[in-house]
């Protein structure tokens, strides 16, 4: 089987932080605006070499206006021991350019105690990514476990950074954007020369009306999924080099409830994300650690042509050339608007709530 497509991504940034006063009576309002946009055709081959066994390979090309092409081919080996068991081996090259808010982002924090700062100067990341995958599939249960090792050049990720002292430059301190602000924290993103990540992830998801044996026009499941992480930066840097990624916590848990109604195409999902400790720069300091957290989310998935009768959806669907699959959605990440790791003694830093709706559909 053969599969061709492509991706496109286009994004823009419009984003003004909350008025921050300044020694003097100045005001600082710090606004950003600015667009990007990225397309990436791909072609995929499905080779059923016998009953229980195929091979996928594929390969994406990236073109980014900032970046220009990439190309990235990726091979997945699958075999079916049994109906239930599914075995895999994938390996491939990776891309991913950074996006707006890693670019250009300036957000002004706990009434200017601490900033979030993008990087104009990033460049893409790539790996080499290898990853071994068990997964099980009965009449209600779906579970996988999974291990992975990405080596990564120029790894894009968030860490703690030192304003540079007028006078007295030090390495590694950059030109603080902010002067003036009445904390002098600044966290930016930055790439990381040479990276390794790798751990074991496992999730289960339980169908209940399945499991129990009920007959229900609607779907209720439970899952729950948990990951453990080991991250080494390789950047060369003395005081760097051999330490553990900023914002990569070594333990995730990720419980979630989800009711669905095939019949008018309405999904509620809730989930929780809990991280362990992590150190936020990449000298691993301890005082400034990320404590361990919980973080809430949701989502809310609407089809509308499912809300008519059949056949009409499909008719209208074909009519508008939209294909039937329209789904409109809000969703709402760290909706308790959740605050971690002491940073400064009368400020924490802050995973602020979104909201976010929007629009997708296939064809």
């Amino acid at each position: 089987t053969m599969t061709l497509g492509g991706r496109v991504r286009s994004q823009s940034l419009d984003q003004t932080s909350a008025p921050v006063g300044l020694p003097g009576g100045r005001t600082l309002r710090p606004h950003v605006a600015a667009s990007v946009w990225q397309v990436s055709p791909f072609a995929q081959s499905d080779l059923r070499l016998t009953e229980s066994v195929s091979l996928l390979l594929g390969v994406s090309l990236d073109v980014h206006e900032r970046y220009g092409f990439d190309a990235n081919p990726r091979a997945t080996l699958t075999w079916w021991p049994a109906k239930w068991l599914r075995l895999s081996a994938t390996g491939g090259r990776g891309f991913r350019a950074p996006d707006l808010g890693q670019l250009f982002n300036v957000d002004v924090n706990a009434g200017g105690l601490y900033a979030l700062l993008g990087n104009r100067d990033l460049t893409p990341e790539t790996d080499l990514a290898f990853q071994l995958e068990a997964g099980v599939q009965l009449p209600g249960v779906d579970a996988f476990v999974s291990a992975f090792r990405h080596d990564f050049d120029d790894l894009i990720g968030f860490s703690r950074v030192v304003p540079c002292t007028p006078g007295r430059p030090r390495p590694g301190c950059i030109v603080d954007p902010l002067p003036g602000l009445p904390g002098s924290l600044r966290f930016q993103t930055r790439n990381f020369a040479a990276a390794v990540t790798q751990g074991v992830e496992v999730g289960v998801e339980v169908s209940l009306p399945r499991v129990l044996h009920l007959e229900t026009t609607t779907d209720l499941r439970l899952g729950l999924g948990y990951a453990f992480l080991d991250s080494e930066n390789r950047n060369g840097i003395p005081g760097e080099d051999g330490k553990d990624l900023p914002f990569r916590p070594h333990h995730r848990f990720l419980p979630s409830l989800t009711w669905r109604h095939p019949g008018v195409g309405t999904t509620i999902k809730v989930w929780g994300e809990y991280e362990s400790d992590a150190f936020t720069d990449s000298a691993n300091s301890p005082e400034f650690l990320a404590r361990d957290h919980w973080l809430w989310n949701f989502k809310v998935t609407l089809s509308p042509l499912r809300w008519l009768p059949d056949p009409a959806p499909g008719a209208l669907a074909t009519a508008l050339g939209l294909g039937r699959h329209v789904e409109f959605f809000v969703q709402g990440e760290n909706v308790f608007d959740q605050e971690y790791g002491t940073v400064t003694a009368g400020g924490k830093l802050a995973g602020p709530a979104a909201f976010l709706s929007g629009v997708s559909f296939r064809f």
